[in-house]
């Protein structure tokens, strides 16, 4: 039986067509944002219709399956707006759901989820150190910084920073970081990432809990 050949190695020999991707029909695509649950969960297309439905949106969202990726159709633009540029994730059910917004040039294979920003809090800051320059040093050891919510520069006294941070999947999350005010003299600063309730306690990945862990607590330290 043959297999499929397509060494990585091999000079990329395929014929050029030329096309305008810009004016093909794109039927309702523009309007596509694409999803797939990190644990790699299959929910039944009725339940995630049911759930969808109950969002407080402006227009109806439908929503179709391909195995374990999910296509939600947005009819209304405001609506788009706000899931393309506020929600990278959802949560149903404890399962992560990871939105990636219809492009160009998508394809199934191309569409990455191996990474996704998610909103994180920094509880534990001395209110002295409340600023956005410092809030950025702190959420860039979880990850890239992408959006620091609210105002970390004012002067009143805050409870916790919050950030949305570039986050890579398949790594364990950061815990939190210490802050050295003097030598050898340290604080612990605590991370708690919104939205993410099924993780490992033991390896500190998402998408499996410590029971399901095929690592040792040796290999996991």
């Amino acid at each position: 039986m043959a297999e499929n050949f397509t060494p990585a190695s091999l000079p990329r020999r395929g014929a050029k067509i030329p096309v305008d991707i810009y004016e093909a029909p794109k039927g309702n695509l523009q309007s596509l944002v694409v999803g797939k649950f990190i644990d790699n969960k299959r929910y039944p297309l009725w339940q995630i219709q049911q759930w969808v439905v109950s969002w407080e949106t402006r227009g109806r969202v439908e929503v179709s399956q391909d195995h374990d990726v999910y296509y939600l159709f947005i009819n209304n633009p405001r609506d788009w707006d706000i899931f393309v540029g506020q929600h990278n994730t959802l949560n149903f059910k404890g399962s992560l759901l990871l939105l990636r917004p219809w492009s160009y040039t998508m394809s199934y294979k191309s569409i990455n989820f191996s990474a996704t920003g998610l909103w994180v809090k920094a509880e534990g800051i001395p209110f002295i150190l409340t600023s956005e320059e410092f809030a950025t040093k702190i959420f860039g050891t979880a990850g890239g910084v992408l959006d620091i919510d609210g105002n970390p520069n004012s002067q009143a006294p805050q409870r916790f920073f919050r950030a949305r941070v570039w986050t890579q999947l398949g790594k364990p999350l950061v815990p939190g970081c210490y802050i050295e005010y003097e030598p050898d003299k340290l604080l612990w600063v605590d991370f708690k990432y919104e939205g993410v309730f099924h993780f490992c306690k033991k390896c500190g990945v998402i998408g499996h809990n410590t029971a399901e862990c095929r690592k040792s607590w040796d290999e996991a330290e």
